[in-house]
Order: structure tokens, then C-alpha cells, then sequence
């Protein structure tokens, strides 16, 4: 049964609903009809065979219902010639031209659309009861049909219809009916059968195994048109086939399939921005892979894909092309061609709106710029969806923290030159009024006294309202919970904002949560570094409350150490419980390499190629050809027995053990022979650094280092091998190690004393003191162009001091006796500390300010697996 509802020149969708007995049902419909009442509908039922001939007459009871009960039928006659497999339909009067008007088609899914086309063929149906009437028909063959024998019926005439009687029915212009009946021959017989065998034929790569078990019918199975319509789907949605016929060789089903072809290998060439390893890792997440299925739907949403990351980086000149080259075996060679283009680099921000605060503030917030000098190297005037959006996020947090809380972004607009290497940004905004603080609020379970926590509350009534102060307030009365083991505790801000008066009232509210208990404490990475090592740094124990104190107390414990890269820690619930946690702490170590190099391959004596163990005395040995080494082995001998003792203290704030960026440290150690030795003498010496944080990124290092040494008993003076020295990177960069401070006036000739000889030359010699005052200031800031910043640091060091010697020799020019400050040396410059592989590396470029007579200078100093 056909039913359509009718429109004069609409497109029709036909489709299949079904099979009874030798009848095949389908369904016209055209969208809102304009001459007839929806209550009306045209129905109509056709009679086929199996086989169409030419001068066969076919009679097509076609009826229109009036109303309940009551129809108009009409039927026809058509002309048919068949044409191979499938059939034909033409008129005598083209088929006498040579001109056949309609091919074989395919059904795709038991659907297709047709459209009017009155000039394709001529029919005429005439009705049964109303001869005056003629029926105009035509369907035009540009639709995929089923596949399988078939024929056609097409047909048109122009005649009008007059108007016919009934309800709501009128027609008062020329009619054209459009409408296409599709027909298949059923594969044997229309009749369900039986399956004695199923046979699969066209399988090169995909097993029988996998057509078996997509299938949904078994041998046995009853079988009709419905369920090998289904059993048809069920294969297609495997993805392995590109055509599926289904037939039938008796009660043998017979299933013929061509296989999509693999892919035998992908090329991609032209990408730098994105690595072909990403790429190959994107399309095989996508299903295109060496070896797979090749779906040119999916290759087309790849490429779109692609096209839209060019496009999110700012690449709106990339273009990426695809080919699919034929291979032998049914198999084929995609070929990804990519022309990345450049990076569309920004002309000019605008921000829209603002009375409050200037441009140039706004653009502050902004980590894209507009091209200027610097945009070679720091790269960040290209365009890129991710960092524009970062940045009115950010621009938005700082309108909320100065008080306008009702600050709106309207819209942003991203315009582009016409060769799409410039972008314009315009960002229109709504700053609203400012905001301050009303009353603040504390409640919820406290668990701590409240007059602790209210000392936490950095929000006052009064102030400017800030989000990130009401955010700050929140994590420091959550750290203080975590403190007495409440790591569960939730602590939310809540503002209420009053818009008469615009203020902000902020209430916090705690909920404590179970205190937690530490369940096991564990380390990860630590492959050189033996567990107890990292235990006894621990001031968590296990079984004991989690305290967030304890916890971060240990993790900086660890950092001290210096033996790591980077330590973190996490505090998971443990399964099954709500009051126990479990410390994971994770270590990357650092090399821990002694290799030194105190200047330039080409400024230290002898060949250093290669560096060396240890700093002390071999990269620069210095030799002490003066009066006062030869009085002191004359005085006291060339060799000694002394043992020695030592008491220090210190004491140390410092969030890291290297690279430390906040805290303080000191530490005091008196350092003496004790009775018995040769020689009798003690050294006294202080170490002190302090960090101040001037924001997340940067902080001030100020350090000192200030050394006394002496002798007592019988030995007179600090004995010059235990001499203080200064300059090198440890004590005063920009000048040579050692070179500052007292020196001699040179003696001649040669000495012997106690069976040796020693040899003296002309030059003046550094002999050091035993009195050492150094210091300076750093100011620590990230490496620009650089994003992992954990292992390196940047600074600009200001370095002063020198040592002196409270006894003169005669031979002694200067630094000695009184302290004074004008014969003290000072540099300035910048250095560079990375944590390499090989150990930390330590650059050092430095200028004299202040050069005291005779300082030997070195402007560039490095060293490898020492840093101060």
C-alpha cells in the first residue's frame, strides 16, 4: 500500500516500510501539502512479478480517499524494456530516438529521495470512474535503490485536474504528482525459508570468524526479508565492508562482500609545529593506523581535526591535504600533506569599556602582546585561542580582586588582515561599580579555638573586596585544620554581595570533616637514595594524626637535602576507610657529580680540558713563594700531626635544599687542634643567607660569610695554609680565587730548611688572612624563554669582601693589621645555576666595581658540581 500526501513540485522521500506476502509497501510523503486537507491522503497498491517485458501491461488500482469508507480508484498500462540486470522503463516515442531515459539503481538503506521531472517520460493513468481526469505522474532516477533485480514505473502527463468534490478538497491549478514505485525481486521467492547453509564469499583479510559473529542468523534459522535486511545492517556496521549483497542459492544463504581496503602506510610531510610522532599518535586514537580498516569518513574528520588545531595556534593560513594512493592488495597509502603557514602575530589589543583602570594597566594582565622588539624572542605576540582565553580569565580575576565583582566580558572579537598573518583582538567589557567589604563571618564545627582561626581571617570590613584574600584566607584556616589531623576539612568563602550599598558580605564556613589518621608512609624515585635516608628526615610518623604541618615540614626536609630535583606529595584516602591516609612522597633525584672548573678552558694554567675532581688546588695550585711561608717552615717544620675537633649549630627555614627561594639559614662552627697536636690553633666561622619572596617568581638572596682564625699556646698566628681567602665564585665573583686580600713582597733565590729546597720567584702572591668579611645581594628571577624552571635560576648579584691579617709581616703590602673597609672588593653581574644531568652547573658573568691594587680579574667563571 502506497499512501502520499500531495504537493505540486516537492521533493518526495520514499520509503520501504515492509513486505506481505507477493506486495511490497512503500510510502510517499511530501511535507506540508498546499491543495489538500490533511485529512485526505492518496493511497496507492501495486501488483508486481518477477520478470518485466516489453508490451507487458500492468493495471494499478490507485485510490483516493474522500472519507471513511469511500475511495476513487483508477489504474494504467506502462511500457517496459529490460536492460541486462535491471529493467528499464522508457516511452516508445525516446526509445525510438536511442535516447533511454532511466539506468539500474541501488536503494541505500531502504530510502531515497526524488524530485519532479516532467519532461523525463510521459503515462497517462486514466481513472476508472471520472474519465474526464488524468493523473499526472513522474519520479525522476537520481536515487540509490536496493540492490537486487527490479523494475521501474515512471510516468507524466500534463493535464489538469478539475476540481473534485469533497471535503476540503480543492484544486484550482495545474497538478504535477510526483512520486517514484521501487520494486526488488525477492531472492528466490518472497516466502520465509529455512537456512541449510550460509556461505560467505569475497573475504580476503576479514576472517569468517568475524562475519559469523556480526551475523544474527544461524544455520537453521528461519529466514525472511526483514531479518536479512537486518543481518545486511548488522554487517555494515562492522566497518570492514564496502558493499554487502544478500542472496539466496536455494535454503543456502549466500552473503557476497567487498572488503574496505587496509592501509598499507601513512606519510605525513610539511609539519613542524606539531611532531609526526603526536600526529601518528592523534590518527591512531582516530582508527587510521598501518594495518587497519581505511573509512575516508574518518580520514575527512582527521583532516578537520587537524585543520582546526592549525587554526586554535593561530595558523589560519595552514591548509592540510590528504590523498588515498591505490596499493597493491586492496590496500592503500594515505598521504598527509601539511603546509603549516606562519603564526598570525597581533597588531593590536583593545580593550572596550574601561574608565576605572587604562589601557595600559588592562594590558598588563594580557601574556599576549602586540609585536614589539622583544616579541623575537619572548614569542608571545602569537595569536593562540588557548592564551586568549587565559587572559581574560585573568583579566577577569583582577577586576574581581580590586572590588568590581560584577565585572562582565560582553564579547571579544578576533579579526584577521587579509593575508591572515595579523590579528586584531578587541575585548569589550562592563566594569561596574566597586565592591567593599561589609560584616565577616565565621561558623560551622571550629574543632580549634575561634580565636585562632579569626587570626587567620585576612578579610577586614572596610577593605576593598578581593577574591583572591577571601581564596587566601580559605586555604590558611584549611592548613590550620589540616595541622591538628583534619586533612578532610572543607572551608568555603561565601559572599553575599548587597548592591544598594555595594558591599560584600563574606561568611566562612567550616566543616572539619573526620580527623585522619597516617596509615603508611611511602617514597618513589628515590633509586640511588636508601629509604632510611629519607625516613629520618621524616617529622610524620605513621599511625600518628596526618598532620599538614608535619607533612610539609618533611617533604622540605627532603628538599634540603640536596640529593633531589623536585619532591612532592600526596596524601590519598585509603580504600574502605574516611579517617586514614596514606604519605606518598615522590623524589626525582640529581646527579651528584664533583666536578669543578673555577675559570675558561683558556685562563686557567697547565691543560684542564676535561675538567677535574675536586676545585682545591688543582685548577689554579698557587703556589706561596714568600718570606712568610719559609719563616713559618723554618719556625715550625714542613710536616705536622694535628687532629682536630669541631662544635657547630645551625639552623635552617628553607623551602628547598637548592634553589631555595624563601627562608633563612645560618649556622656557627668553631673548628680547633686539640691537646697533643703539633700545632695549636682554632677557626671560628659563620654562614648566614636569607630569602625574601617579592612575588610568586622572584625573591632577594642576601648572604654573608664572616671567618676568624688564630693560634694559641706555642703556636703563634693562624698557620697560612689555613688561611681565609677570597674571590671566585664562592666568595666574590669577577675576581680570580684567592687573589684578594693580603700580599707579599716577593722574595729571591732559593732556601733550604730541614733537607729541602725551596725555589721563590718575583711575582707578587695573594697569601690570604685569617680574618674573612664577604657578602652581597641577589635578586632571583625566572629564566625568560624558558618554561621548566625547576632546575635553573637566574640572578643579578651584587658580591663585596676581602680577607685581612691582624699580624704584618715586614714583606706584607697591604690588608693587614686594622680592618678597612675601602680596600674591601665589589662586582656586579649576573648569574645563571642549572641542575644538570652531570650535576649543577654554575655560570657567572661579572664586572669589578670596586678593584682593589694588584685583584686579579675574571669576568667569566663556571663551575660544575658546586654551587654557593
Amino acid at each position: 500500500m502506497v499512501s502520499a500526501q500531495l504537493q505540486p513540485g516537492n521533493t518526495v522521500d520514499i520509503v520501504a516500510t515492509g513486505r506481505q506476502q507477493n506486495h511490497r509497501h512503500l510510502a510517499l510523503r511530501a511535507d506540508a501539502p498546499k491543495h489538500f486537507d490533511s485529512g485526505h491522503a492518496w493511497h496507492h497498491y501495486v501488483e508486481h512479478n518477477n520478470v518485466v517485458t516489453t508490451g507487458q501491461r500492468l493495471d494499478f488500482p490507485f485510490f483516493r480517499t474522500v472519507g471513511a469508507g469511500h475511495s476513487e480508484a483508477f489504474t494504467g498500462q506502462v511500457l517496459a524494456e529490460h536492460f541486462g540486470q535491471f529493467p528499464i522503463i522508457v516511452d516508445k516515442q525516446y526509445a525510438s530516438h536511442g535516447r533511454p531515459l532511466i539506468g539500474g539503481c541501488r536503494l541505500s538503506r531502504h530510502r531515497c529521495s526524488v524530485s519532479a521531472r516532467p519532461d523525463d517520460l510521459y503515462l497517462t493513468l486514466h481513472p476508472v470512474n471520472r474519465p474526464q481526469h488524468a493523473l499526472p505522474l513522474c519520479c525522476a532516477a537520481n536515487s540509490a535503490c536496493r540492490t537486487g533485480p527490479f523494475w521501474r514505473v515512471i510516468g507524466s502527463a500534463q493535464m489538469p485536474l478539475s476540481p473534485l468534490s469533497g471535503k476540503g478538497l480543492m484544486i484550482s491549478s495545474r497538478l504535477f504528482l510526483s512520486f517514484c514505485l521501487l520494486f526488488s525481486v525477492p531472492l528466490a521467492h518472497a516466502d520465509t525459508f529455512s537456512i541449510s547453509d550460509i556461505r560467505v564469499n569475497g573475504l580476503q583479510r576479514v576472517s569468517a570468524g568475524s562475519v559469523f559473529a556480526a551475523l544474527p542468523l544461524n544455520v537453521g534459522d528461519q529466514a525472511d526479508e526483514q531479518r536479512l535486511a537486518d543481518a545486511s545492517r548488522s554487517l555494515f556496521k562492522t566497518g570492514f565492508f564496502q558493499d554487502i549483497n544478500v542472496a539466496r542459492d536455494g535454503n543456502v544463504l549466500v552473503i557476497n562482500v567487498v572488503e574496505r581496503p587496509s592501509i598499507a602506510s601513512i606519510e605525513i610531510i610539511g609539519n613542524k609545529a606539531i611532531s609526526t610522532e603526536d600526529l601518528m599518535k592523534g590518527l591512531k586514537q582516530s582508527g587510521l593506523s598501518e594495518g587497519e580498516i581505511f573509512q575516508r569518513a574518518t580520514l575527512e574528520g582527521v583532516r578537520n581535526e587537524l585543520q582546526r588545531q592549525y587554526v586554535a595556534q593561530g595558523r589560519y593560513s595552514a591548509s592540510v591535504d590528504t590523498e588515498a594512493l591505490p596499493a597493491p592488495r586492496n590496500r592503500i597509502a594515505l598521504k598527509i600533506t601539511i603546509d603549516e603557514g606562519t603564526v598570525a602575530s597581533i597588531q593590536h589589543i583593545n580593550v572596550v569599556g574601561n574608565t576605572v583602570f587604562s589601557d595600559e594597566e588592562l594590558a598588563d594582565q594580557f601574556q599576549l602582546k602586540t609585536s614589539n622588539w622583544l616579541s623575537f624572542f619572548k614569542n608571545d605576540d602569537k595569536y593562540a585561542r588557548e592564551k586568549l582565553s587565559g587572559d581574560l580569565e585573568r583579566l577577569r580575576s583582577w577586576y574581581l580582586d580590586r572590588g568590581y565583582i560584577n565585572m562582565d566580558i560582553n564579547s571579544t572579537q578576533v579579526s584577521l588582515t587579509p593575508d591572515k598573518k595579523g590579528v586584531f583582538i578587541t575585548v569589550n567589557i562592563t566594569e561596574g561599580e566597586r565592591y567593599t567589604v561589609g560584616s565577616v563571618k565565621l561558623g560551622g564545627d571550629l574543632k580549634v579555638p575561634q580565636a585562632q582561626l579569626e587570626q587567620l581571617i585576612l578579610v577586614k570590613p572596610g577593605q576593598v573586596f578581593s577574591r583572591k584574600v577571601m581564596t587566601d584566607t580559605t586555604n590558611l584556616i584549611t592548613r590550620r585544620l589540616g595541622n591538628d589531623g583534619y586533612t578532610f576539612a572543607n572551608v568555603n568563602g561565601v559572599p553575599k554581595a548587597n548592591d544598594a550599598d555595594h558591599t560584600v558580605d563574606i561568611s566562612f564556613m567550616v566543616d572539619p570533616g573526620k580527623r585522619a589518621y597516617a596509615n603508611r608512609i611511602n617514597f618513589r624515585g628515590n633509586t640511588k637514595t636508601a629509604d632510611e635516608v629519607l625516613r629520618r628526615e621524616m617529622r610524620q610518623m605513621e599511625g600518628g594524626w596526618a598532620s599538614t604541618y608535619l607533612i610539609d615540614q618533611s617533604k622540605v626536609r627532603l628538599e634540603r637535602l640536596g640529593f633531589f630535583k623536585e619532591v612532592n606529595v600526596e596524601t590519598p584516602a585509603v580504600p574502605g576507610t574516611d579517617d586514614q591516609v596514606d604519605i606518598n612522597y615522590a623524589v626525582e633525584e640529581q646527579a651528584s657529580g664533583n666536578i669543578t672548573a673555577s675559570v675558561g678552558f683558556a685562563q686557567s694554567a697547565g691543560l684542564i680540558l676535561g675538567g677535574s675532581i675536586s676545585q682545591n688546588n688543582i685548577l689554579d695550585p698557587g703556589s706561596y713563594s714568600a718570606d712568610e711561608i719559609y719563616d713559618f717552615i723554618e719556625r715550625e717544620g714542613s710536616s705536622f700531626t694535628n687532629l682536630k675537633a669541631s662544635i657547630g649549630w645551625s639552623e635552617s627555614t628553607l623551602n628547598k635544599g637548592v634553589l631555595a627561594t624563601r627562608g633563612h639559614s645560618q649556622s656557627l662552627t668553631l673548628t680547633s687542634t686539640v691537646p697533643g697536636s703539633d700545632l695549636q690553633f682554632y677557626k671560628l666561622d659563620y654562614n648566614g643567607q636569607t630569602f625574601l619572596p617579592l612575588s610568586d617568581t622572584t625573591s632577594l638572596r642576601l648572604h654573608t660569610k664572616l671567618g676568624y682564625g688564630n693560634g694559641y699556646g706555642e703556636t703563634d698566628g693562624l698557620p697560612f695554609y689555613e688561611n681565609y681567602t677570597a674571590g671566585g665564585q664562592a666568595t666574590v665573583r669577577g675576581f680570580k680565587d684567592g687573589t684578594l686580600g693580603p700580599r707579599n713582597t716577593p722574595a729571591t733565590g732559593t732556601y733550604a730548611s730541614q733537607g729541602q729546597i725551596y725555589y721563590s720567584d718575583r711575582d707578587t702572591e695573594a697569601l690570604g688572612g685569617n680574618i674573612l668579611i664577604t657578602g652581597g645581594m641577589e635578586y632571583l628571577f625566572p629564566m625568560p624563554f624558558v618554561k621548566d624552571q625547576k632546575s635553573l635560576r637566574t640572578s643579578l648579584f651584587w658580591d663585596f669582601g676581602t680577607v685581612y691579617a691582624d699580624k704584618c709581616y715586614l714583606s706584607t703590602t697591604q690588608n693587614c693589621g686594622n680592618i678597612n673597609i675601602d680596600q674591601m672588593a665589589s662586582s656586579v653581574g649576573v648569574g645563571v645555576t642549572w641542575y644538570s644531568p652531570l650535576g649543577p652547573l654554575s655560570f657567572d658573568l661579572a664586572v669589578p666595581i670596586k678593584k682593589p691594587e694588584d685583584a686579579e680579574t675574571q669576568v667569566f667563571q663556571f663551575s660544575l658540581g658546586q654551587t654557593f
